[in-house]
This record gives C-alpha cells, sequence and structure tokens, in this order.
C-alpha cells in the first residue's frame, strides 16, 4: 500500500497504513524490541519510557544514525518519538496498532516540514514495512535497493505533481 501524503498546518504529514495476519502484541514487538528492530529497520537503543533516549542507527543501509526522544507509550497500542535531523525542525513519528479481524493494522505518521525530503522518505519508510512484513513471516532481508530506488522515482514524481 502506497503512502498518502497530506498538507498540515506546519508542512506535510506522511501515513501509511498495513494490514497484518499476525498480533497487536507480536507486531507490537517487533516495532519496539531492539533485536526485532534490528531486523527490518535498524540496530536500536530503547527504552519504552516517555521521555527517553531513542537512538536508531541503520546498518542495513548507509550507517546513518537518528537520535530522538520517546514521546508516547501506550503498550502495546502506541509507540511515539521524536526523530531529530540536521535540520532546525524535527520530526514526530507515530507509530499506531489496532486489533482487526485475526490480525491487526498498522498505521503511521511522520510530519515534515519541506517536501523535498518526502520521496527519499516515503521510499525508505515504505521499503522499511515491506521488510517489516517479511520479518513477522520469518524472512530475512538485505535492504532492498532496487526496489528503494523504483519507489524513490515513483514518489518523487508523485510529490512534484502534487506538491511542489
Amino acid at each position: 500500500m502506497e503512502a498518502v501524503v497530506k498538507k498540515a498546518d506546519e508542512g506535510y504529514l506522511a501515513i501509511f497504513e498495513r494490514q497484518f495476519h499476525h498480533s497487536v502484541e507480536q507486531v507490537w514487538n517487533w516495532l519496539t524490541q531492539p533485536e526485532k528492530l534490528s531486523e527490518w529497520l535498524a540496530e536500536a537503543e530503547v527504552e519504552l519510557k516517555e521521555g527517553a533516549p531513542f537512538t536508531l542507527t541503520f546498518t542495513k543501509t548507509e550507517g546513518n544514525v537518528m537520535a530522538g526522544t520517546v514521546q508516547k507509550i501506550e503498550v502495546p497500542y502506541v509507540f511515539e518519538f521524536i526523530w531529530e535531523t540536521d535540520s532546525p525542525e524535527a520530526s514526530l513519528v507515530h507509530w499506531e496498532l489496532q486489533n482487526k479481524g485475526q490480525g491487526c493494522q498498522l498505521y503511521f505518521t511522520q510530519n515534515f516540514s519541506d517536501p523535498t525530503h518526502l520521496p527519499t522518505m516515503l521510499a525508505g519508510w515504505h521499503v522499511h514495512l515491506e521488510m517489516l512484513s517479511s520479518s513477522l513471516d520469518g524472512k530475512e532481508l538485505d535492504f532492498p535497493w532496487d526496489r528503494w530506488e523504483e519507489l524513490h522515482i515513483y514518489y518523487a514524481e508523485k510529490i512534484a505533481a502534487a506538491f511542489i
């Protein structure tokens, strides 16, 4: 499922939704436990406590480091953190899980002030969510650069047509 981007009061809001045939608790573990996060997203240092530091090191890609702060925890439904960047504005990342049928629905949002960063971010999250799905199913993957490149081109065209 592709991302939706909406104009927000201060910039843009990227939205992804995914349906999983896994329980809320299972998906929660993959979103919050360092040993699970490392399989589909990045090496993580996290304490599930509001105000705690949160660090991601993207060893499957270029080794970028994201530092942030946990903003909200509602086990096992909501995990929210500030994504601090080199730019003046930090970005809020929000994960929310809801029971749905035999599995769960994942809602993801992240805000951005500059639309020129959206294609890179959207392609990255899109690929990482595909990797999450595969990891939940027991498949280990390397980062799929070809898929990322394809999605980056797609989202760049989509964003340029809509917002730039």
